[in-house]
């Protein structure tokens, strides 16, 4: 019962709730037997109800089980996480710079989620694996293409110098227009990931429908973070009121529902 289990805990010296512990195997399968479990994995279950926890689960690593109570992910995982991405990194002959940016990030941010200084979070280490799953080769990284990450870091960068809305649709052009030189499903998932806010809702939004534009286009479907993004009120990008009809009328519809109004015309390269 709940008194056994905890008292079997403490000799490990750790409280379950809120935090992750590491207990020895001869604990772990103490725990098992005196509540009657068949498993490692239905003993997770049990110790939750148990202990009036809303979850725990294992998680095996190098062998060893680790029980994590609620969301929380041991840092040895974490940290072994971190020691395959940089190693998968210099297996493909991927330097930091690369993974970067086409991870919209800074050369200096990925070091530190390799070497554990800085936790990422679940996007930006989904970002970081589609980089350098491409390869060396892809053309992300050989013909330095951008990416919707590196394009919302770009805008994002972009907005903090003061850039005319006019400088800030190239790069949405360029995105665009690199779009075509994609090879494979490696290339379009690294290209499409999941970005970082650009800092101003519009600019997400407006990445958001270019991709749902450009997408089905490369044969992906439509990423589950490009859906939604709907403004409050119209935004009209950058045109003068005097050229609000013409846009309203030219505008995309990927566009148009999410209440931006921009002539698709704006959005093609030359």
């Amino acid at each position: 019962g709940p008194v056994r289990v905890q008292r079997l805990l403490r000799l490990q010296n750790r409280a379950l709730t809120g935090r992750q512990i590491q207990p020895s195997a001869s604990v772990m399968w103490a725990l098992a037997r005196s509540l009657r479990c068949s498993s490692l994995n239905v003993l997770a279950s049990s110790i939750a109800r148990a202990l009036s926890c809303h979850s725990a689960r294992l998680i095996v690593v190098r062998g060893r089980p680790w029980l994590c109570a609620g969301n929380v992910i041991p840092d040895v995982f974490v940290s072994v996480s971190n020691y395959e991405l940089r190693s998968a990194r210099q297996e493909s002959g991927l330097s930091l710079a690369a993974v970067a940016r086409a991870a919209g990030t800074s050369a200096t941010n990925v070091s530190a989620y390799e070497r554990g200084a800085k936790r990422a979070s679940d996007a930006t280490r989904a970002r970081l694996w589609a980089a350098v799953q491409a390869g060396s080769d892809s053309p992300i990284h050989r013909n330095h293409l951008v990416t919707v990450p590196a394009a919302a870091a770009a805008i994002r960068s972009g907005l903090r110098r003061g850039w005319s809305t006019a400088d800030l649709l190239r790069v949405v052009r360029e995105l665009r227009s690199n779009a075509s030189h994609l090879g494979n499903d490696a290339d379009r998932a690294a290209f499409y990931a999941q970005p970082s806010t650009t800092g101003d809702r519009r600019w997400d939004a407006l990445l958001a429908s270019v991709t749902e534009m450009d997408a089905p286009r490369d044969r992906r479907e439509v990423p589950a973070w490009a859906r939604g993004h709907e403004l409050p009120h119209l935004w009209f990008v950058g045109s003068s009121p005097s050229l609000h009809p013409h846009a309203l009328v030219h505008t995309p519809s990927a566009l148009a529902v999410r209440g931006i109004v921009l002539d698709g015309a704006s959005l093609e390269s030359v």
